[in-house]
């Protein structure tokens, strides 16, 4: 029976700790894609995107960057550059992240529904 209790306890430690990781992961996924966001319009730049700077590395979009009436950095009014690759492959991983934790959280609704729809033993 204290072998049970320990048991017990032991997984509700590990349950919490594993609670407190997936909070911690969304925060930081939640700042992450923030970096994403363009100063001018606030699209989020998410893959395929393509992603554009200044020579300072501020980010914009690529609308934005072709518009006309863009003709400096929004963030430092410094020269505009050309893309930038480095936060183009960052944003694929991210934005991947996000799409694993969403087709989880799919797949973990889906299997309740089915297990809470599927018939007893008994009533087969």
């Amino acid at each position: 029976e204290r072998r049970i209790k320990k048991e017990k306890e032991e997984q509700k430690v590990e349950d919490e700790k594993k609670s407190e990781v997936e909070k911690e992961d969304k925060e930081l996924q939640k700042s992450m894609l923030a970096l994403f966001k363009c100063p001018i319009c606030e699209i989020t730049m998410a893959p395929p995107m393509k992603i554009y700077q200044c020579v300072d590395g501020h980010i914009l979009c690529k609308q934005c960057r072709k518009s006309a009436k863009v003709q400096d950095c929004p963030t430092c009014q410094g020269e505009l550059a050309g893309r930038n690759p480095s936060m183009e492959r960052i944003a694929l991983s991210v934005f991947s992240m996000e799409e694993e934790e969403e087709q989880t959280a799919t797949s973990a609704t889906a299997n309740a529904t089915a297990i809470a729809t599927a018939p007893k033993a008994d009533e087969l």
